[in-house]
């Protein structure tokens, strides 16, 4: 096993708690898109032409703090007070953008994706060890332009020390991506979002954070998630991810699926992996999907391209994530089908 030091990682934290099951609701509806006001963030956003169970709270409570960004920069002086962010939108499922339950493009080449590993770049600060387990397998995506590749994207910042940085970041709506909180409230600013970005080239271009929210306990187990809001909407080229609140009863031996931007490979491109889930708790999934410094942020997504938690971080022989709660796909779904942020 070779073990790295990771960047744009919070390192605080790498507890491993009892497996327990939390959650074992799965309903779908349409992807979020309706208008809402953005700084103030409710449930009623949301196409409700279905007849749909309610996303019940799991019970593991989260702080989100909210953001809009002002010069590139987080405006810290006014956090956006927004009772209902939490709100339970009435689902707890989107779909791929047009592509109800369509299979992963990656799925077929399993056999030649395990132990495919995601990147992280070197140039962050303060990251947790990502690491590549056993043999490194990891294989280069070499058409960005295809689904899912397409909804992942590079996320540029800069450091509170002026030098560039980068996680990744996940698309989940028109104008919203996801990623790790640590890539979002450690001082960096200016974060801009490159879709499908491959070896320098952007073929959908960038667009701007113009609203964040993570949460106050973001170097915590469980805790380390980021929602922004962009400036321009992207995902109305490339489509976007569907997400749920897994089964955590379920989850172990199912197949978890990383892309991202590793910094130990020099050609800027993305890279994947599939692998097994071999542990979960309240708030974490552990894999041995591999990752490396750069893929923070990365969506974690099983065969269906439907993401159910958020990479983090990891330690010797082991990787893992921050898993959609129901508390955490309510603030997710709910930035999602906000209006954009002005």
């Amino acid at each position: 096993m070779r073990n790295t030091g990771g960047h744009g990682y919070d390192t605080s934290d790498t507890t491993t708690y009892r497996i327990k099951a939390s959650h074992t609701r799965r309903t779908r509806r349409g992807c979020c898109g309706a208008d809402r006001d953005c700084n103030v963030v409710g449930s009623g956003g949301v196409n409700s032409r279905n007849s749909l169970i309610a996303a019940t709270p799991s019970n593991l409570p989260i702080e989100p703090v909210g953001y809009n960004v002002v010069d590139g920069k987080l405006d810290t002086n006014n956090p956006i007070a927004n009772a209902e962010i939490q709100k339970d939108p009435g689902y707890s499922s989107t779909q791929p953008s047009g592509q109800a339950n369509a299979q992963s493009p990656l799925v077929p080449k399993a056999q030649n994706l395990a132990g495919a590993e995601m990147g992280v770049n070197h140039l962050q600060e303060g990251a947790l060890p990502n690491v590549v387990i056993g043999n490194d397998d990891r294989k280069e995506v070499s058409d960005t332009k295809q689904t899912p590749a397409r909804w992942v994207g590079k996320l540029h910042a800069t450091t509170q020390s002026g030098g560039s940085s980068y996680c990744t970041a996940s698309l989940i709506s028109k104008d919203t991506v996801i990623t790790a909180g640590h890539c979002v409230a450690k001082g960096q600013s200016k974060w801009t979002f490159a879709a499908g970005e491959n070896k320098g080239q952007q073929p959908y271009g960038t667009a701007a954070a113009k609203q964040i929210w993570y949460d106050k306990k973001y170097g915590e187990t469980g805790h380390d998630w980021a929602v922004i809001k962009l400036d321009s909407a992207v995902g109305e080229k490339t489509g976007w991810f569907g997400m749920n609140v897994p089964d955590t009863q379920k989850l172990v031996d199912t197949q978890a699926t990383v892309i991202g931007y590793p910094g130990d490979k020099d050609n800027g491109a993305q890279w994947a992996d599939r692998n097994k889930v071999v542990k979960v708790t309240d708030r974490q999934v552990v894999y041995q999907t591999d990752t490396f410094n750069g893929q923070s942020g990365s969506s974690v997504m099983d065969d269906k391209s439907m993401i159910f938690a958020i990479h983090t971080g990891g330690k010797t022989g082991e990787n893992y994530g921050t898993i959609l709660t129901g508390e955490l796909f309510n603030v997710c779904a709910n930035v999602a089908a906000a209006s954009p942020a002005t």
